[in-house]
Formats: structure tokens, C-alpha cells, sequence
């Protein structure tokens, strides 16, 4: 098969490597030769390529310019070999810029220099590099600072633990009083993004071998050899301990707790059961809905009806979202060994159906949030418009089951969460000014009393009232519940 003969080809050159290395039992260049041979025995048993290797660098790879190889990992290896050959024709093939171009032959001459090798022609721009002399020590630690910051990028799934700050931000804004604590917010950012990272990290550690056959991971650090597995567990477990110790020393024991649980529950609930079960959707729900309960949970201290309304719309909003992804990407999980729903539906159209009853369960959320006080009448209004896109799309999915159909839901659902967590930042009641108050007047002990023997002033303000009042009140006079301190508060 093409892979095997790609694999063997890259062994050869492993021991044309191994051969003509002067200095190859230096600590550095033996742990790489490690990550190397790791790549090389992968593709062996695999069948894969670890890039797509076009002749023109099978060639380079079997010549004895692969021996500086190892030494640039952050480049593929026809734009390492281009650059050995020709460092300015690389540059621009590359869209490298000046600063790059000069990084990147700085790096260039250090990796030959460092392997007893002389450097000449226009690749010696930057001058000869004596090893160990501090430019070279500082070239190796520039590499080496960018090589695992990659892998730690990587590891963290940093665009997703992103996503899950940004839901826990939104819980704790929607669950604040009426002045926002802005330094419990980037306690509670700063603790979840660390949580995020170290449950993604630890999923990444038990999932090595289906993401090497995976088409989609297949080039994430563990299984490519980029990073070794006691360096990424010693990142997982730090990441964890820090944010952990961190939510509780800066916020509250249940912020802490939640955060606990959301790292075991993903790490020793959801990623065994995504080999065993197609219920491992629901679970991978769950863990995506705590998020927003942090968040509230820092702010206000405790978990009411308004942080289980965002909570709920996390959850409710995974499953199409999701069923959509497993569906134009089963084949993909197919190869990963992954039980999904959808590659036991042919037809997918129980995988729409999943996909459209959950877009329905999103219709009242708004209307639930205006009920409980969170937020403003308003907002159940802008939610129903909202969910009737994504339930467009949806019902589009269910009448005709199609890759196509999938990756239209899928995309939509990208724009519905945004602006839902928007609009309820915008249309969000302070828990000072109504919900405090409902609570304090409930617990206030009960007389008989006749409607008029109150006064005005002297009646408790009760859910019903802040909302029947609210509901008269000119849209411009919701703006002075919206995060912006710099608008004045109309009085009406």
C-alpha cells in the first residue's frame, strides 16, 4: 500500500539520520529522535501518512539532507528541505514575511551548525552559530517555547475551551447584581479555561489510538508524536489542580465543585462511553451545560431557576448541533471506533428526528427566563425567532437526510448560540431589583388583609408586578440593564 511504502521510506531516512548525526546523544536531539521514530512506527502499522508526501519529497526525505530535519518540527518537510536548499525561494513559497524569513534562517543555520555541520551561501545571512554560544542556547529556546506552546494549544483544544469561557461568562454576567464584580469574572474565566483544558488534555490521553485513525486527529499532538504521554498527563493534572484550587480560593466551594465534576464526569464518563454507547451524546450534553452553572454559581453563590434556564439551553442545543456533526462526519467516527448514533441510522432519519425534538425543547426557554425574572419580556420573543431558524434547519434535515442538509443545521447552530447568549447578556434583570426581592417577600410571614388597607408604597414588589411593568415600559428603557455603564438609566 502507498502508506507502507511511505513509512518504509521514512524509517530509511531515520537511519540515514541516525548514521550521520555527530551529535546525536545530546538530551534534546535523542528525546526528538524518540518523537521521530514514534511518527515513523506509526505509519508503519497504520497505513497512513503523517503528511501527504508528494514524490519530490519522498526524495529529500531519503537524502541526507533529513539529517537537520528533527530539528524543526514546526515545518513540514518539503518547506524544511526547501529551505535548506534554497532558504529565500522557501520564503516566499511559504508567505513567510521579512520577520519570519529571518527567523526562520536563523533556525536554519543553527540546526546545521548544531549538527557539525558549515553553513555557506545565502543561508548564512544571519550568520554562523557557534553551538552552545548564547544564540544558539537562545535559537533552542525560542524552538523549543514554540514547539510546546503548539502542543499545549492543541492538547487544551483551545478554541472549544474558549467557547466553554465564554458560556461561563455569560452565567456569571446574567447571574450578577446590578454592578458586575469584574474581578470574580476573570477568576471564574481564568479557573474554567483551565478546567476546559484539562479535561480536553486528559480525553486526548485516552483516545490516542482512534484519533490516529481518524482523519479529523489524526495530527493532533499524542498521535503524531509531537509531545509524550507522561509530558501531556503532567499538563492535564497541573491544568486541573491549578483551576480547581483556583475557583475555590477565588470564588465559592460549589464553583469548585462543579468544576471538579465536569473534568471527571467528561474524562471517566463520556470518553469510555464513546466507544461503548451512542448515549455518550447525552452525557457529552450534560458535561457542556455545567459550564453556564459555574458561572452563575460564582456569582450569585447558589444554583435557582435562572442559571437551570441557560443550563438547559446548552443542553438542548448539543444535541442538534451535535447529531448534525456525527452525522456528515460518520464515517470519521466509523474509522475512530466511536458509537454514535448516527452510524446505526442509516437513513438518519432518527438522527433528524433527535435533532429537530430538541431544537422544539429550545421554543420556551425565553418565555421560562422573562418568567423567573432573568431576564426581559422581550427576550422570549427574540429566543422564538432565533429557535425558528435553527428548527428550520432542522426540519430541512429530517425531510431529507443529506450530508448537505447536516452541515447546514450544524453551521446554523453556530450562529444560534451566540446570539442567545447575547440577547439574554442584553434583556438580563439584575438579581437586585426583582429577584431578591420576590425571595425576601416570600419568605415575609402572611396576614389576611383587605387589597386597599396597603399603600402603594408600602406593598412588597412582587415577579408579577416588576413584569407587568416591565412589559409597559418603552424598549429604549431596557437598554439600562444592558452592560453598558456609559448609558444613563432612564427613569419611567
Amino acid at each position: 500500500m502507498a502508506g507502507a511504502g511511505r513509512g518504509r521510506i521514512y524509517t530509511q531516512a531515520l537511519e540515514l539520520l541516525k548514521q550521520s548525526s555527530k551529535e546525536w546523544r545530546s538530551r534534546c536531539l535523542e528525546a526528538e529522535f524518540d518523537r521521530i521514530n514514534r511518527r515513523a512506527s506509526w505509519l508503519n502499522n497504520s497505513c497512513r501518512s503523517w503528511v501527504d508526501l508528494n514524490p519530490r519529497t519522498q526524495e529529500s526525505l531519503a537524502g541526507a539532507g533529513l539529517r537537520n530535519f528533527h530539528t524543526r518540527v514546526g515545518l513540514s518537510q518539503r518547506a524544511f528541505i526547501e529551505g535548506l536548499r534554497a532558504p529565500e525561494a522557501a520564503a516566499r513559497s511559504n508567505g513567510l514575511n521579512k520577520s519570519k524569513f529571518s527567523r526562520f534562517s536563523r533556525d536554519v543555520t543553527s540546526a546545521i551548525v548544531s549538527q557539525g555541520g558549515t553553513v555557506t551561501g545565502k543561508s548564512a545571512a544571519s550568520g554562523v552559530v557557534t553551538k552552545g554560544s548564547f544564540a544558539w542556547k537562545f535559537g533552542l529556546l525560542s524552538q523549543s517555547l514554540s514547539h510546546y506552546g503548539k502542543c499545549y494549544f492543541d492538547l487544551s483544544k483551545a478554541r472549544l475551551s474558549s467557547f466553554v469561557v465564554l458560556s461561563a461568562a455569560v452565567g456569571y454576567w446574567v447571574g450578577s447584581e446590578e454592578i458586575v464584580d469584574w474581578a470574580g469574572l476573570g477568576w471564574t474565566s481564568v479557573g474554567t479555561m483551565l478546567c476546559a483544558a484539562s479535561a480536553n488534555s486528559f480525553n486526548q490521553l485516552l483516545e490516542i489510538a482512534n484519533d490516529a485513525r481518524m482523519k479529523r486527529t489524526m495530527r493532533r499532538p499524542l498521535p503524531s508524536g509531537r509531545i509524550g504521554v507522561p509530558h501531556a498527563l503532567a499538563f492535564a493534572v497541573t491544568c486541573g489542580v491549578t483551576g480547581v484550587t483556583l475557583l475555590a480560593s477565588k470564588t465559592n466551594a460549589l464553583t469548585a465543585e462543579l468544576g471538579a465534576a465536569n473534568i471527571v464526569l467528561y474524562t471517566l464518563v463520556y470518553t469510555p462511553l464513546k466507544q461503548l454507547h451512542f448515549i455518550n451524546t447525552w452525557v457529552g450534553a450534560v458535561v457542556g451545560a455545567i459550564p453556564p452553572l459555574m458561572g452563575w454559581a460564582a456569582a450569585a453563590g447558589q444554583i435557582d431557576a435562572g442559571g437551570w434556564v441557560l443550563a438547559s439551553a446548552l443542553y438542548f442545543w448539543q444535541l442538534p448541533h451535535f447529531m448534525a456533526l456525527a452525522f456528515f462526519c460518520r464515517h470519521d467516527y466509523a474509522a475512530g471506533g466511536y458509537k454514535m448514533l448516527s452510524l446505526l441510522d442509516a437513513s438518519g432519519r432518527r438522527t433528524a428526528s433527535c435533532a429537530l425534538r430538541n431544537c422544539l425543547y429550545l421554543l420556551p426557554l425565553g418565555f421560562l427566563a422573562q418568567h423567573f425574572g432573568v431576564t426581559s419580556g422581550y427576550f422570549g420573543w427574540e429566543n422564538l425567532l432565533l429557535t425558528s431558524g435553527i428548527g428550520a434547519m432542522a426540519t430541512l434535515f429530517y425531510l431529507k437526510p443529506s450530508p448537505e442538509t447536516a452541515r447546514r443545521l450544524f453551521r446554523t447552530s453556530l450562529i444560534y448560540l451566540p446570539f442567545f447568549m447575547s440577547a439574554m447578556v442584553f434583556h438580563r434583570v439584575p438579581r437586585s431589583s426583582s429577584r431578591l426581592e420576590s425571595v425576601e417577600y416570600a419568605q415575609q410571614p402572611r396576614t389576611e388583609c383587605a387589597p386597599g388597607d396597603l399603600d402603594e408604597e408600602e406593598r412588597p414588589v412582587t415577579q408579577s408586578d416588576y413584569r407587568t411593568r416591565n412589559l409597559h415600559r418603552p424598549p429604549i428603557a431596557l437598554i439600562s440593564y444592558a452592560p453598558f455603564p456609559f448609558l444613563p438609566a432612564p427613569d419611567y
